[in-house]
């Protein structure tokens, strides 16, 4: 969990390309199926935060994304 301005999030950061076959697919699951198992429910739609994206490097493999979903 994260405490944001706006409310406390649920989270996770996917490592690689967003794109492809399944993408950020597993982020998300994962970010709803802990909000679920934790008894939350989701508050307003979900956001992603590049931290390290095209323009840092080359390797797609370098890339981190930032998947959160404010949680009541």
């Amino acid at each position: 969990m994260l405490t944001l301005p706006g409310g406390t999030a649920a989270y996770t950061v996917h490592g690689g390309e967003c794109g492809g076959d399944f993408g950020m697919q597993g982020a998300y699951e994962a970010v709803c199926n802990w909000i679920r198992e934790h008894g939350h429910e989701t508050q307003g739609p979900p956001y992603e935060v590049y931290l390290f994206e095209q323009g840092n490097t080359d390797d797609t493999a370098d890339y981190r994304t930032e998947v959160a979903w404010l949680i009541r």
